[in-house]
């Protein structure tokens, strides 16, 4: 349980073993590399490096990505792979690493994807294409009984025609008067749409330009039209190439549900792009010469042999490799975190704040139990604690997850453990109700009650909530004790986690003294201690300061500090505040169905109420639990022995999302 030793490493070999050695490395899944192009040493900055050739071969990796992840998209709708809660209990396809990295070669992925990106193309610009025949239809069905092309009437040298559009609730009145006006008119109703008619109008061509006022008068708009063919003609031709558009789109989109079963074959090609794609910017971290490249990085002390025996086993000798410890001190060493699996399960609170330096403790074990703790006591509820465990270990037991999820399930499998212990034991609280024999107290009339009773001792529960924020306090400091005699400053300890501590305590017991009946000596001694340990403090605390006034007026802040233990004492009292807003809202659902009245519907709605209620006040729960326990891990207890910074580990690894490859 801690920050996994690490070595780092140096390695010059031939450049032609690169390639060979990145593969073997990517499959040994547990090697950070150093950036050399940006933090080599000044005597190697003038050394070459891969960045253009790297980026060159990612761009062109990029692109066949791109062609697989289009293909695999437009094929994914047609598979018959497993989809919803069906998805999650199927185990992902496995293959063999050999198998996984030569697999390219012996399947024409390429032809596949421009395949189907040819048919899905094809396809959008039929559907293009029929919509723009569609829209031409629905234009010229506004000249469907036009039964002439406009280029024979137009141009005619003793008339002239027009084509508008006219209201058509004026229509019959725009002919009367049409025909009224002028003697020798033609007009002629050639189609609709929507609310106007099309018209086409002959008239003698001496009275055109005082016909034209005319008509403009009536609410005439005239047209230019370009017909090449007759309307009707036109709407024939586009009805039957829409159909065989149709019929062509059907038969395309048939082709790729046809090629649906190629989408677990490019699943395996698609993890393989994005593998060699990390694969190749890995190489814009060594630097080369004409003939050797320069790889320096870490991976786990443990892990050291097997890193000699794959460099022999590619490099045939042909390679210097040096190995060294690193410096406890080191700022730029990747931090790699080592615990069993309950542990580990809250390692994400940890990397959530920040990684610990390589020469701090992993603060993962010191604040579980308190976390579990906290976050029981604000759920507070055992039948909330039971759910969330079962669902969580149901979930593992029977959904294929990753890795991470599998660790984040395990977070809430644990901590539904201990909210079962904690709400039943010391609240006795199962979905707001109590079981009479759990009840191990009796209050002022002799009536059994829980250890806290949420309803009665409310100040109790704060006071409770306070105290346990004390502990995790003072073990807070504790640790940074520890942590300062492990560094080697014994001293250091003394003054900045002893005296820390022994003047809290005391603060403390001079304070409860005033209040409680405790033991005469310690009522007595409690005050002197609390003084001592305070001048303690103003002695020390200023002594990174230079002169006396310095390391005294840095003395005297750091006791005025004391105040924010205060601060931080009370920021506790949440926990009690938390559960007691669920255990009110808890009951508040029974109370509710309680007032419904008798009858079966009134039984169901009201069982309703509850159900629904609670999977609510879980939900609800569940989250601010889960919330405020990390910000008193990250504000209250962090703060007070941790600063973290850690660079994480990233190793070179294989990418895989849609398979597992065994090594």
């Amino acid at each position: 349980m801690a920050i996994v030793r690490m070595k780092k490493f140096t390695l010059l070999t031939f450049e032609t073993y690169r390639e060979s050695l990145l593969r073997e490395l990517q499959k040994f899944e547990d090697v950070h590399f150093k950036d050399l192009q940006n933090n080599a040493l000044p005597e190697l900055s003038e050394l070459d490096n891969y960045s253009d050739q790297a980026a060159a071969a990612v761009n062109g990796f990029e692109g066949e990505l791109a062609n697989v992840k289009y293909a695999m998209k437009k094929l994914e709708p047609h598979t018959t792979k497993p989809k919803g809660l069906k998805a999650m209990t199927a185990p992902p396809a496995a293959m063999e690493f050999s198998d996984f990295d030569a697999y390219t070669d012996s399947y024409d992925y390429s032809s596949i994807a421009a395949n189907v990106k040819a048919l899905d193309e094809r396809i959008n610009w039929i559907k293009t294409e029929v919509a723009r025949l569609r829209a031409e239809n629905e234009s010229l069905r506004s000249w469907s009984k036009l039964d002439v092309l406009p280029k024979y009437i137009d141009g005619l040298k003793h008339v002239k025609s027009v084509f508008g559009m006219i209201p058509r609730t004026i229509a019959e009145d725009f002919r009367g008067k049409t025909e009224q006006a002028f003697s020798a008119v033609h007009l002629e109703f050639v189609g609709s749409i929507k609310d106007d008619e099309s018209v086409l109008i002959i008239f003698p061509a001496e009275d055109a330009n005082e016909a034209m006022r005319f008509f403009k008068t009536l609410g005439f708009s005239g047209i230019q039209l370009s017909f090449t063919e007759i309307p009707s003609v036109a709407i024939s031709k586009n009805n039957e190439e829409i159909k065989r558009l149709i019929k062509e789109q059907s038969e395309a989109a048939k082709c790729i549900k046809d090629m649906a079963g190629e989408f677990e074959k490019l699943a395996v090609v698609h993890d393989y792009y994005h593998t060699l794609i990390e694969r190749e910017r890995a190489n814009e971290n060594f630097l080369k010469m004409r003939t050797t490249f320069l790889i320096e990085g870490w991976l786990p002390a443990g892990n050291a042999p097997e890193l000699q025996k794959i460099v022999e086993n590619v490099c045939k000798g042909e390679y210097h490799l040096a190995l060294e410890d690193v410096e406890q001190d080191s700022l730029d060493v990747p931090i790699k975190l080592a615990n069993g699996k309950m542990t580990a399960a809250f390692e994400a609170v940890t990397t959530m704040f920040s990684l610990p330096r390589y020469n701090e403790i992993d603060p993962t074990p010191v604040h579980l139990p308190f976390y579990m703790l906290f976050f029981g006591m604000m759920l507070g509820d055992a039948g909330y604690g039971i759910l969330l465990s079962v669902a969580t270990a149901l979930a593992l037991r029977y959904f294929h997850f990753k890795e991470s999820m599998r660790s984040f399930l395990r977070f809430f499998f644990f901590l539904g453990i201990a909210t079962f212990f904690i709400g039943g034991l010391l609240y006795n609280s199962w979905f707001g109700l109590q079981i009479p024999f759990l009840n191990f107290l009796k209050d002022i009339d002799g009536n059994p009650k829980p250890i806290i009773d949420m309803g009665l001792d409310i100040v109790t529960f704060m006071l409770a909530s306070v105290a346990v924020g004390v502990v995790q306090v003072l073990f807070g400091l504790g640790v940074k004790g520890y942590m300062l005699v492990k560094a080697g400053k014994p001293f250091s300890a003394i003054f900045d986690s002893v005296f820390w501590i022994i003047a809290l305590v005391s603060g403390i017991a001079f304070l409860l003294s005033v209040a409680l009946p405790l033991p005469a000596i310690v009522a007595s001694a409690a005050p002197w201690v609390f003084v001592l340990s305070l001048a303690g403090l103003a002695i020390t605390q200023g002594r990174e300061y230079r002169t006396p006034v310095g390391k005294l007026a840095g003395g005297v802040y750091a006791v005025y500090s004391i105040t924010g233990f205060v601060g931080d004492f009370v920021s506790y009292s949440r926990i009690a505040a938390i559960a007691l807003a669920g255990a009110n809202i808890s009951g508040a659902f029974f109370i509710m169905a309680g007032m419904l009245p008798d009858g079966l519907p009134s039984i169901l709605f009201g069982t309703l109420i509850v159900i629904v209620g609670h999977m609510l006040n879980i939900g609800l729960g569940v989250l601010g639990a889960y919330v405020h326990t990390c910000r008193l891990q990250y504000v209250e207890y962090f703060s007070k022995f941790y600063e973290g910074g850690g660079v994480p580990f990233k190793p070179l690894k294989l990418i895989n999302k849609y398979i597992v490859v065994k090594k």
